[in-house]
């Protein structure tokens, strides 16, 4: 994958573009043909079996011209083996340096999320009350602009989400080696911060953003109308470390299996206040 998103997450890693920079060039090594200074070994002794047919003598010179052409193809069997381990190195390598960094990686993506949501809110108030492609015809070219502005920022928020999971997925296990990564307990909480204030999962009410299809645990059913949804209801939107995910989600799972189904969400919204200002003011008294 690679995007604008998942470069700027790169290059707030310590010594990682001189590491892919290497990858590169290894592999740009590997795919360039390889000009022999010798003539290949099936070639000489064709050549010379082609002489003796026609009874001309063997060339004096055909067991130094075939040590040459062993020599030469072992050198480059072992310089194209050598390129193909540098290769894995580095590979092995680039992947450490983002799975060890992804906090970093992700901490480095949380200013583009908040300058999405802004023009969110602010192609939002410029549509007035409209919603759909043929409200916004109706309510003139400054609606209009707003809705085209509003598309192009779902679809930087498609790739921003789609940039936060694969860093996430991909160093899942280094930071949560007990617990797989799965959409179930996990992809809900990239996108929201204590989302048992909105929902309770063991309830059978769905989720009130906009999903598609009847599953209690479906996801978003647009970008687009998720970000409607969650600017126009002020909600906590985040893009969270793996280390923020990890202990959200397993405070999520606690909360809600000791939630009973009938407490509203409001009484469970209310028991997170002090923690979202916490998170707020950068984390102060949240348990490490």
């Amino acid at each position: 994958m690679s995007n604008y998103y998942l470069q700027e997450a790169r290059a707030a890693v310590p010594g990682l573009a001189g590491i892919m920079a290497a990858h590169a060039a290894v592999q740009d090594e590997l795919k360039r043909p390889h000009r022999a200074d010798w003539q290949p070994h099936p070639e000489v002794m064709a050549q010379a079996k082609e002489a003796l047919r026609f009874g001309t003598e063997v060339a004096p010179d055909l067991g130094a011209r075939l040590l040459a052409a062993e020599r030469g193809q072992a050198e480059m069997d072992a310089r194209r083996g050598a390129l193909r381990q540098f290769s894995e190195e580095f590979q092995y390598e680039w992947d450490q340096a983002e799975q060890g960094n992804a906090d970093l990686m992700l901490s480095a993506l949380k200013p583009y999320l908040a300058a999405l949501l802004d023009e969110t809110e602010r192609a939002l108030s410029l549509m007035g009350a409209a919603r759909t492609a043929e409200a916004v015809i109706e309510g003139g070219p400054v609606a209009l602009g707003a809705w085209a502005d509003l598309l192009s920022t779902a679809a930087n928020y498609t790739d921003l989400r789609s940039t936060q999971w694969a860093i996430t997925r991909s160093a899942w296990t280094h930071y949560e080696p007990s617990r797989p990564f799965t959409n179930k307990d996990v992809g809900v909480h990239l996108g929201l911060c204590t989302i048992e204030a909105l929902w309770n999962p063991n309830g059978n009410t769905p989720p009130p953003w906009p999903t598609e299809g009847h599953n209690p645990r479906a996801f978003p059913k647009s970008d687009r109308e998720f970000l409607l949804w969650a600017v126009e209801h002020r909600e906590h939107v985040w893009l969270p470390t793996v280390t923020e995910c990890v202990e959200e989600s397993h405070r999520f799972i606690e909360v809600t299996n000791r939630t009973p189904m009938a407490l509203e969400p409001s009484v469970i919204r209310k028991q997170d206040n002090a923690r979202n200002l916490q998170r707020a003011n950068g984390g102060a008294g949240l348990p490490r």
